[in-house]
C-alpha cells in the first residue's frame, strides 16, 4: 500500500506524517509544502511545522516552499583529501580548462579546488590569488604562475584563511575568473555554505570576478545549507562529477549555467 494514498483516507499521527515526508524526500530529492499538504490531507501550516521539527532534528534543510536533503557534516580536512581523489582530480582538470593563459584567478579553499590549482598547465603565466594554503604549496612548484597569498584567521576545516582582512583584500581585486567550493547547490536558491564566515569570503570573491565557476563533487548538488553566497544568476559555470544528479544538472543548464562534468 502506498502510505501517501493511505494518508488521504484517514487521520495519521504526527510521527507517521513526518516519516512519510522523509520517505518522499529520500525518493524525490525534495519536498514541496503545497504538495505535501494535499498528499497528507492536512494544512500547509501543519506541514511547515513538521518541516521545522525535522530540520531541528538535523534531518533536512528547509528552503522557500519546501525542503531539501540536509548537507552532510564535512569530514576533517585530512579525511576529505583522501576521499574520491580520482573524481576530484577529473573535476579539477575540467575546471582548469576554463582558465586563460594570462588570467587573474581567485581560488577558494577546499580539497576539490586544490585540484584546480594542480591542473593549471605549465604554460599558464597569469596570477593566482588565494587563501587556500595547500593550493599555495602546489603552485609554488608551478614554473610561471605568480601567486598572491591572502592572509587572515586560519580556518582549519578548509586549511584556508578567513576574516575581514581577507574580504578587504579581495575587494581590491578585479579577477577574470574565480573557482568556488560550496557545501551545497540548490537550483532554486544558489550556492551555500555551512559556515557564516566562509560564506562572507565567498561572496567577496564572487563580487570581485568577471566569471564565477562552482567546483563541486556530485553529492553536493540538490542539497541546502544555511548561508547563501551566490545566486544562480551569478553563476557562469558548474564543474562537477559524472555521477551528478541528472535532474539538477538539467535545471542548472535551463537557468543558463554551463555545466562541465569531469
Amino acid at each position: 500500500m502506498n502510505p501517501q494514498k493511505d494518508a488521504k483516507n484517514r487521520t495519521i499521527l504526527p510521527e507517521e506524517r513526518r516519516r512519510i515526508i522523509l520517505d518522499t524526500l529520500k525518493r524525490d530529492g525534495k519536498v514541496l509544502s503545497s504538495e505535501l499538504a494535499l498528499e497528507l490531507a492536512t494544512s500547509e501550516d501543519t506541514v511547515r511545522r513538521d518541516l521545522k521539527e525535522l530540520e531541528d532534528a538535523g534531518l533536512l534543510q528547509r528552503v522557500h516552499g519546501g525542503a531539501l536533503p540536509q548537507t552532510p557534516v564535512p569530514h576533517e580536512y585530512k579525511e576529505r583529501s583522501r576521499r574520491d581523489t580520482i573524481a576530484k582530480e577529473a573535476i579539477g582538470k575540467a575546471a582548469a580548462t576554463l582558465v586563460g593563459p594570462t588570467d587573474t584567478v581567485l581560488l577558494d579553499g577546499g580539497t576539490t579546488i586544490l585540484q584546480v590549482a594542480r591542473a593549471l598547465p605549465p604554460s599558464f603565466r597569469g596570477t593566482v590569488i588565494t587563501s587556500n594554503l595547500n593550493a599555495v604549496l602546489a603552485l609554488a612548484e608551478h614554473p610561471e604562475a605568480d601567486v598572491i597569498v591572502l592572509g587572515g584567521k586560519l580556518h582549519k576545516p578548509i586549511l584556508g584563511c578567513i576574516g575581514s582582512q581577507v574580504a578587504n583584500e579581495i575587494a581590491k581585486v578585479q579577477a577574470d575568473i574565480c573557482f568556488m567550493g560550496a557545501t551545497s547547490l540548490d537550483p532554486t536558491s544558489g550556492l551555500a555554505s555551512l559556515d557564516y564566515e566562509e560564506a562572507h569570503i565567498k561572496r567577496a570573491m564572487v563580487a570581485a570576478s568577471s566569471r564565477v565557476v562552482a567546483v563541486l563533487s556530485s553529492e553536493k548538488l540538490g542539497t541546502a545549507s544555511p548561508f547563501l553566497f551566490a545566486s544562480m544568476e551569478e553563476l557562469d559555470y558548474l564543474v562537477t562529477g559524472k555521477s551528478a544528479p541528472a535532474e539538477v544538472v538539467e535545471q542548472c543548464r535551463l537557468l543558463g549555467v554551463e555545466v562541465l562534468q569531469g
